[in-house]
């Protein structure tokens, strides 16, 4: 399988960085996201940080803060290990769509595959293996293409995006939390309207059709340079 990274999100970190200018080019240092790496990394100043729970998913956590203003107050806080998530393109440009069951919306989602980062999990296995889980599919191309952040007022979850290509069908080994009723292969330009129509509602689903997009006018400029 070849890795790629694509101009979203070379490094497919968080998005502290440094930025170090290079003639007509900008090198970005980025460290550590938050959601990356099981230790913590704060950038504020600290005072005491108290636990409140800790689940199989998330550890939320009563923070005692001071603010770049020098604002001090406390911040109720979600840390997640981070997610990855894949539009999967096929021969024909169409991307994977899954109807999956979300009982915090109280419904079905269309959804890319996409799911959390296992103890110590690069966020390319992750992506492989959320596509062949949730998909049947396994890829022979994965570029990653970008990275967002989900609810950074409250939670540190980064999602890491990827574009799959070169897909060959492969055994699916669905968890028993995922309830999965459709699997279409959808144009990418039919997947963007549904989206305008409001079809398309789970926000890292919308971020990584918007990433497969751009990748594919990138791919049509180039070609008629």
């Amino acid at each position: 399988m070849k890795v790629l990274c694509g101009a979203g999100n070379p490094s497919g970190l968080g998005l502290h960085r440094d930025e170090r200018s290079q003639g007509s080019r900008v090198y970005v240092q980025r460290r550590p996201s938050l959601s990356r790496h099981p230790t913590i990394v704060y950038s504020l100043a600290m005072g005491t940080v108290r636990d409140i729970y800790r689940g199989r998913i998330v550890h939320l956590t009563a923070e005692d803060v001071e603010l770049p203003n020098g604002h001090r107050m406390e911040l109720e806080i979600v840390r997640h290990p981070g997610a990855a998530a894949v539009a999967a393109l096929d021969a024909d440009g169409a991307v994977t769509l899954l109807r999956q069951y979300r009982h915090a919306v109280g419904g079905y989602l269309w959804e890319v595959p996409a799911g959390k980062l296992d103890d110590a999990e690069e966020p390319l296995a992750c992506a492989a293996r959320e596509l062949r889980e949730e998909a049947g599919l396994e890829a022979g191309r994965l570029e990653a293409v970008g990275s967002i952040v989900t609810c950074p007022g409250f939670c540190d979850e980064v999602i890491h995006l990827f574009v799959a290509t070169d897909l060959r069908r492969a055994p699916r080994a669905l968890g028993d939390d995922e309830v999965i009723d459709a699997i279409r292969a959808v144009p990418l330009a039919d997947a963007m309207a549904m989206i305008a129509r409001g079809e398309i509602r789970d926000a890292k689903t919308i971020a990584a059709l918007v990433h497969a997009d751009l990748r594919g006018r990138r791919i049509v400029a180039g070609a008629g340079r």
